[in-house]
């Protein structure tokens, strides 16, 4: 099974492990935490992230105007419901202030700045 998840939050894969590294590190701690949410019910076989900035009106998002939004998508060896995923990422807390393009009060992932959506 192939899905996406779509944020407004940082998760670009630097791939940095030096913590004296902070903007690189904390990006790859984002993409780490929504990894082992994933892998709490299945096992990634496959994933990449991208980014792109556009306008997110038409989105899912509870924002508007141009914003940068990430992209992992995600191959698992199963089919699973998208929403246990996203029940599970709800509520988690992410790194902030690191690239991303909206404000937000609560660092914490919710429907407002991530979203999950099968890919054909």
């Amino acid at each position: 099974m192939r899905f996406a998840i779509y944020t407004l939050i940082d998760i670009t894969n630097s791939k940095t492990t030096d913590p004296k590294r902070r903007l690189p590190y904390s990006q790859a701690q984002n993409l780490n935490t929504i990894l082992q949410l994933i892998d709490m019910r299945a096992q990634p076989l496959d994933w990449r992230v991208t980014h792109v900035d556009k306008d997110i009106s038409n989105e899912q998002f509870g924002f508007s105007g141009k914003h940068t939004v990430w992209c992992v998508e995600i191959t698992i060896e199963h089919d699973i419901e998208l929403q246990v995923f996203a029940d599970d990422m709800h509520g988690v807390p992410y790194i902030s202030r690191l690239c991303e393009t909206f404000e937000h009060d609560v660092a914490v992932f919710d429907q407002n700045n991530t979203y999950l959506d099968y890919i054909s």
